[in-house]
């Protein structure tokens, strides 16, 4: 899949429990998901990007994910590529890495509906 791709059939939709699964095409050829769907989206299916990985942050005072990629970042609300400074400079805090393990911890713990472990993983 290529970036433009996703952007096309990505829909934002608010999770009331926070699930972090790769998202799935829907019937209609849209992807309906939040922030972490749409970054672990980039991660895992965009292949002209190299170089990827998913951090957290606060957007305006919200809990957030994006993925950088190289030096660059995106996330569901740009759809693009933006320098760290763009996003500091714009409303974004906190920009932290998520481990590999982390972040493999938090996909299983999701698909296996453990949410008190995804909770303690996500605060530790």
């Amino acid at each position: 899949m290529i970036l433009e791709e996703l952007n096309d059939s990505f829909i934002y939709k608010s999770e009331t429990i926070e699930d972090w699964t790769i998202p799935v095409l829907s019937d209609d050829g849209k992807y309906y998901n939040d922030c972490d769907g749409y970054s672990l989206l980039i991660y895992f299916k965009v292949d002209e990007l190299e170089d990827k990985q998913i951090y957290t942050c606060k957007c305006n005072g919200e809990g957030h994910a994006i993925c950088k990629v190289g030096d660059m970042y995106i996330d569901n609300i740009q759809k693009k590529l933006v320098t760290e400074e763009w996003m500091l400079a714009n409303g974004y805090t906190d920009l932290e890495s998520v481990s590999t393990f982390k972040l493999y911890a938090k996909i299983a713990c999701s698909y296996l509906g453990l949410f008190k472990l995804k909770y303690a993983l996500t605060n530790w």
